[in-house]
Protein backbone atom coordinates (compact mmCIF):
# COMPACT_ATOMS: atom_id res chain seq x y z
CA UNK A 1 0.00 0.00 0.00
CA UNK A 2 3.03 2.61 0.55
CA UNK A 3 4.54 1.87 -1.93
CA UNK A 4 1.51 1.97 -3.87
CA UNK A 5 0.85 5.40 -2.78
CA UNK A 6 5.11 6.29 -3.89
CA UNK A 7 4.61 4.76 -7.29
CA UNK A 8 1.50 7.35 -7.46
CA UNK A 9 3.65 10.08 -6.30
CA UNK A 10 6.67 9.69 -8.50
CA UNK A 11 3.87 9.24 -11.67
CA UNK A 12 2.89 12.50 -10.99
CA UNK A 13 5.83 14.39 -10.58
CA UNK A 14 7.07 12.54 -14.32
CA UNK A 15 3.55 13.58 -15.69
CA UNK A 16 4.32 17.17 -14.64
CA UNK A 17 7.31 17.44 -16.71
CA UNK A 18 6.17 16.18 -19.48
CA UNK A 19 3.94 19.46 -19.66
CA UNK A 20 5.90 22.14 -18.35
CA UNK A 21 7.87 25.03 -20.08
CA UNK A 22 11.78 24.11 -20.08
CA UNK A 23 12.58 27.11 -17.93
CA UNK A 24 9.82 24.98 -15.17
CA UNK A 25 11.70 21.80 -16.18
CA UNK A 26 14.71 22.81 -15.32
CA UNK A 27 13.67 24.63 -11.91
CA UNK A 28 12.44 21.41 -11.31
CA UNK A 29 15.85 19.67 -11.95
CA UNK A 30 17.11 22.10 -9.01
CA UNK A 31 14.90 21.47 -7.24
CA UNK A 32 14.71 17.43 -7.29
CA UNK A 33 19.33 17.60 -7.19
CA UNK A 34 18.98 19.65 -4.22
CA UNK A 35 16.14 18.26 -2.41
CA UNK A 36 17.40 14.23 -3.31
CA UNK A 37 20.98 15.96 -1.86
CA UNK A 38 19.37 16.94 1.58
CA UNK A 39 17.24 14.23 1.90
CA UNK A 40 20.34 11.84 1.57
CA UNK A 41 22.29 13.78 4.27
CA UNK A 42 19.21 13.55 6.67
CA UNK A 43 19.28 9.42 6.40
CA UNK A 44 23.08 9.61 6.72
CA UNK A 45 22.27 11.45 10.09
CA UNK A 46 19.91 9.08 11.00
CA UNK A 47 21.61 6.30 9.93
CA UNK A 48 24.48 7.38 11.79
CA UNK A 49 22.13 7.93 14.80
CA UNK A 50 20.88 4.63 14.12
CA UNK A 51 24.32 2.55 14.27
CA UNK A 52 25.49 4.74 17.29
CA UNK A 53 22.78 3.51 19.42
CA UNK A 54 23.70 -0.35 17.95
CA UNK A 55 27.57 -0.06 19.47
CA UNK A 56 27.42 -2.99 22.33
CA UNK A 57 24.20 -4.48 20.58
CA UNK A 58 24.39 -5.52 17.48
CA UNK A 59 28.22 -5.26 15.96
CA UNK A 60 26.98 -6.76 12.34
CA UNK A 61 23.74 -4.07 12.09
CA UNK A 62 26.20 -1.18 13.53
CA UNK A 63 28.85 -2.02 11.04
CA UNK A 64 26.08 -1.94 8.35
CA UNK A 65 24.28 0.87 9.03
CA UNK A 66 27.60 3.01 9.69
CA UNK A 67 28.75 2.06 6.45
CA UNK A 68 24.94 2.52 4.52
CA UNK A 69 25.58 6.39 6.57
CA UNK A 70 29.08 7.09 5.12
CA UNK A 71 27.55 6.10 1.24
CA UNK A 72 24.62 8.17 1.89
CA UNK A 73 26.48 11.12 2.94
CA UNK A 74 29.02 10.18 -0.70
CA UNK A 75 25.24 10.37 -2.71
CA UNK A 76 24.31 13.91 -0.94
CA UNK A 77 28.04 15.02 -2.20
CA UNK A 78 28.15 13.95 -5.21
CA UNK A 79 24.42 15.28 -6.18
CA UNK A 80 25.48 18.67 -4.83
CA UNK A 81 29.11 17.90 -6.87
CA UNK A 82 26.47 17.71 -10.07
CA UNK A 83 23.64 20.36 -9.33
CA UNK A 84 27.06 23.14 -9.18
CA UNK A 85 28.94 21.12 -12.08
CA UNK A 86 26.11 21.80 -14.61
CA UNK A 87 25.11 24.97 -12.83
CA UNK A 88 22.30 23.95 -11.61
CA UNK A 89 22.70 24.35 -7.57
CA UNK A 90 19.97 26.23 -6.23
CA UNK A 91 19.26 25.69 -2.45
CA UNK A 92 15.06 25.27 -1.47
CA UNK A 93 13.47 25.80 1.89
CA UNK A 94 10.53 23.30 1.20
CA UNK A 95 11.81 19.92 0.61
CA UNK A 96 9.99 18.44 3.22
CA UNK A 97 7.03 19.52 1.86
CA UNK A 98 8.36 18.58 -2.03
CA UNK A 99 9.71 15.35 -0.86
CA UNK A 100 6.64 14.44 1.56
CA UNK A 101 6.02 11.51 3.43
CA UNK A 102 9.43 9.75 3.01
CA UNK A 103 11.13 13.07 4.45
CA UNK A 104 8.59 13.31 7.83
CA UNK A 105 9.35 9.63 8.21
CA UNK A 106 13.19 10.20 8.15
CA UNK A 107 12.94 13.14 10.54
CA UNK A 108 10.70 11.87 12.92
CA UNK A 109 13.30 8.39 13.09
CA UNK A 110 15.74 11.32 14.07
CA UNK A 111 14.38 12.54 16.18
CA UNK A 112 13.53 9.03 18.19
CA UNK A 113 17.07 8.32 17.95
CA UNK A 114 17.94 11.90 19.18
CA UNK A 115 15.43 11.72 22.29
CA UNK A 116 17.57 9.23 24.22
CA UNK A 117 14.42 7.19 24.57
CA UNK A 118 14.55 3.32 24.43
CA UNK A 119 14.09 2.44 20.83
CA UNK A 120 12.45 -0.67 18.93
CA UNK A 121 15.33 -1.57 16.55
CA UNK A 122 13.80 -3.71 14.79
CA UNK A 123 10.71 -1.26 14.24
CA UNK A 124 13.47 1.12 13.07
CA UNK A 125 15.22 -1.22 10.74
CA UNK A 126 11.81 -1.74 9.15
CA UNK A 127 11.50 2.11 8.59
CA UNK A 128 14.96 2.21 7.18
CA UNK A 129 14.44 -0.31 5.24
CA UNK A 130 10.90 0.81 3.73
CA UNK A 131 12.97 3.95 2.91
CA UNK A 132 15.96 2.62 1.40
CA UNK A 133 12.46 0.67 -0.98
CA UNK A 134 10.52 3.99 -1.97
CA UNK A 135 13.39 6.31 -2.00
CA UNK A 136 16.15 4.95 -3.37
CA UNK A 137 16.01 3.36 -6.55
CA UNK A 138 12.57 5.55 -7.47
CA UNK A 139 13.96 8.73 -6.66
CA UNK A 140 17.38 8.57 -9.11
CA UNK A 141 15.80 5.99 -11.20
CA UNK A 142 12.13 7.26 -12.03
CA UNK A 143 12.42 10.76 -11.65
CA UNK A 144 16.02 12.33 -11.73
CA UNK A 145 16.85 10.10 -14.95
CA UNK A 146 13.86 11.04 -16.90
CA UNK A 147 14.10 14.72 -15.99
CA UNK A 148 18.02 14.93 -17.07
CA UNK A 149 16.88 13.36 -19.86
CA UNK A 150 14.54 15.84 -20.78
CA UNK A 151 16.95 19.08 -19.97
CA UNK A 152 19.08 17.75 -21.64
CA UNK A 153 17.12 17.69 -24.74
CA UNK A 154 15.49 21.13 -23.36
CA UNK A 155 19.06 22.37 -23.23
CA UNK A 156 19.14 22.74 -19.94
CA UNK A 157 22.04 19.95 -19.91
CA UNK A 158 24.46 19.34 -22.69
CA UNK A 159 24.45 16.03 -23.95
CA UNK A 160 27.73 14.67 -23.01
CA UNK A 161 27.14 16.37 -19.33
CA UNK A 162 23.66 14.53 -19.36
CA UNK A 163 25.23 10.96 -20.38
CA UNK A 164 27.77 11.61 -17.60
CA UNK A 165 24.89 12.01 -15.02
CA UNK A 166 22.89 9.19 -16.43
CA UNK A 167 26.45 6.95 -14.87
CA UNK A 168 26.53 8.90 -11.91
CA UNK A 169 23.04 8.56 -11.69
CA UNK A 170 23.03 4.89 -12.29
CA UNK A 171 26.17 4.33 -9.64
CA UNK A 172 23.96 5.46 -7.03
CA UNK A 173 20.94 2.98 -8.07
CA UNK A 174 23.22 0.41 -7.58
CA UNK A 175 24.46 1.43 -4.13
CA UNK A 176 20.80 2.09 -2.90
CA UNK A 177 19.94 -1.77 -3.87
CA UNK A 178 22.90 -2.59 -2.02
CA UNK A 179 21.50 -0.42 0.82
CA UNK A 180 17.78 -1.76 0.81
CA UNK A 181 19.41 -5.76 0.79
CA UNK A 182 21.59 -4.71 3.78
CA UNK A 183 19.64 -3.02 5.63
CA UNK A 184 17.05 -6.00 5.26
CA UNK A 185 19.61 -8.55 6.36
CA UNK A 186 20.20 -5.86 9.53
CA UNK A 187 16.89 -6.12 10.36
CA UNK A 188 16.27 -9.47 10.60
CA UNK A 189 19.12 -10.49 12.14
CA UNK A 190 18.36 -7.61 14.80
CA UNK A 191 14.84 -9.28 14.86
CA UNK A 192 15.69 -12.46 15.64
CA UNK A 193 18.03 -11.35 18.49
CA UNK A 194 15.21 -9.40 20.08
CA UNK A 195 12.75 -11.82 19.90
Amino acid sequence: MVLQKVFIYLSMRIYLVFFMESADLCELVRKHLYCSSALERLVAEALKLFSERLRGVDTYSQLILATVAIESEKHAQILEMVAKSLNLYKEYDDCREFVGEPWRAVEAMVEELRSGREVNYAELLEKQRWLEEAVGEETYHRILLPLVSGTARELCIETPASEAVKEILDKIVEDERFHEKAVKEAMQRLTKKHT
